[in-house]
């Protein structure tokens, strides 16, 4: 059972350093003396703590508005990304827009990249956020590819394929989920944004998705 909770934890303070854009976040909790503590920006795992007694956080920010979670889990499981556990409030925040994109196979240095108006009517050409669609450190392996009968997933021959039925069905190759790649947006305006989703082939060439359009806010 997963040990993962939000509760009994107050004096949340974010403290200014020296270093610009650069802040110590601070927490006091009465859980159990043996939970370590992750830290969850806009929704996603940010980082983590090194020992059980830790109480704090040194935070990089961005340019854009954020928000901080602090959960206690357990110390086998304080690398995983517990953020689908988190409230739809704190999971999407109204200024942060995640885009749905399939992960599905492609040369390797193929990326995804996820460009925006900022609210202004004109894309801008420098991405919010790019990532490689299927980096070579990812298994791609199909059904009775590498060591048939290693330890997997079902329909998968490598120990470390995803395994059918994960992921995104139908997604990868035969027997293989193609899953998703993380893509996520913070805006500073308030209003309708319109973005547009490009893939970048390995040799620079660009094909655009059509753009579409998203009504987003600051938080008040």
């Amino acid at each position: 059972m997963t040990a993962f909770t939000t509760d009994n934890i107050s004096l949340l303070q974010a403290t200014p350093l020296n270093w610009p854009g650069t802040w110590r976040i601070t927490f006091v909790s009465t859980n159990a003396p043996c939970m370590f503590y992750q830290l969850y920006l806009n929704g996603r795992l940010s980082d983590v703590t090194d020992a059980a007694a830790q109480r704090h956080f040194t935070l990089r920010a961005g340019t854009g508005p954020m928000q901080v979670v602090v959960a206690a889990v357990a110390a086998d499981e304080r690398f995983t990304d517990f953020g689908r556990l988190l409230p739809q409030s704190l999971q999407n925040p109204a200024w942060v827009h995640k885009p749905y994109v399939s992960r599905r196979p492609c040369p390797a240095g193929t990326f995804v990249a996820l460009l925006g108006d900022h609210a202004a009517g004109r894309i801008d050409p420098m991405p919010t956020a790019k990532r490689e669609i299927w980096p070579q450190w990812l298994p791609r392996w199909a059904f009775g590819e590498d060591e048939f009968g290693a330890p997997s997933g079902f329909g998968v021959g490598g120990s470390r394929g995803p395994g059918w039925g994960n992921y995104e069905f139908g997604g990868g190759l035969f027997g293989v989920g193609g899953g998703f790649v993380d893509l996520s947006a913070t805006v500073n305006e308030t209003g309708t944004h319109t973005f547009v989703l490009r893939t970048i082939d390995p040799d620079g060439r660009h094909s655009d998705a059509a753009p579409y359009q998203v009504n987003m806010s600051l938080p008040s």
